[in-house]
């Protein structure tokens, strides 16, 4: 137990999540867990630029959810979480690993070298952020919310933000462009208080 603690403190959990901003939701589980009815490409212009290099981690459904040519995501390790030990995604790389639970995620992020600086980014989905989010060992120090405006229609949601813990530090607008952005949204990003 005591070396899951010294693995966990070591690494830090940057959330990286697009909700609809009435609601929370996050996906639908009714239509093969499609997203909610949003298309930012600014959005994904973020993700990707913030996540390029790095480590990213996030469960089987949401790896399903990306258009196959942009699985796994390119220039960065993509760890899946899957309580299915024979699961073999497609596409695949010699950057895609596969872990049962978020210890062994934690243990295989931390002998990887994008995570050198001490940090991985969580993309879901629900059942991941809150497991995450309420695992005291681990320590979630950002998060980068994309709220998106509009009605949305779903059954995953992400948790309520509990703001004795973090603090809003930054947000931008985007808005509703043809063939862009067919929402208005803020990225907002939020930090652990210290």
């Amino acid at each position: 137990m005591q070396k899951k603690n010294i693995i966990m403190k070591q690494i830090e959990v940057i959330i990286l999540v697009a909700l609809g901003k009435k609601n929370r939701v996050i996906g639908n589980s009714a239509t093969k867990n499609k997203m909610p009815g949003w298309n930012l490409v600014d959005d994904r212009i973020n993700m990707s630029d913030t996540t390029k290099g790095h480590t990213v981690f996030y469960g089987r459904p949401t790896f399903e959810t990306f258009p196959e040519k942009y699985r796994p995501l390119p220039e960065r390790n993509n760890i899946i979480v899957t309580r299915d030990e024979s699961y073999l995604p497609h596409p695949t790389n010699d950057r895609t690993f596969i872990c049962t639970s978020l210890e062994s995620t934690l243990y295989t992020a931390n002998g990887l070298s994008y995570v050198s600086e001490g940090k991985i980014f969580c993309f879901g989905g629900g059942n991941i952020y809150k497991q995450v989010l309420s695992d005291p060992l681990i320590k979630v120090t950002k998060m980068i919310i994309t709220e998106v405006d509009g009605d949305f229609e779903g059954d995953v949601f992400f948790p309520p933000i509990d703001l004795d813990i973090f603090r809003e530090t930054n947000r931008v607008h985007y808005e509703k462009m043809e063939k862009r952005n067919t929402h208005d949204f803020d990225i907002v990003t939020y930090e652990r208080k210290r």
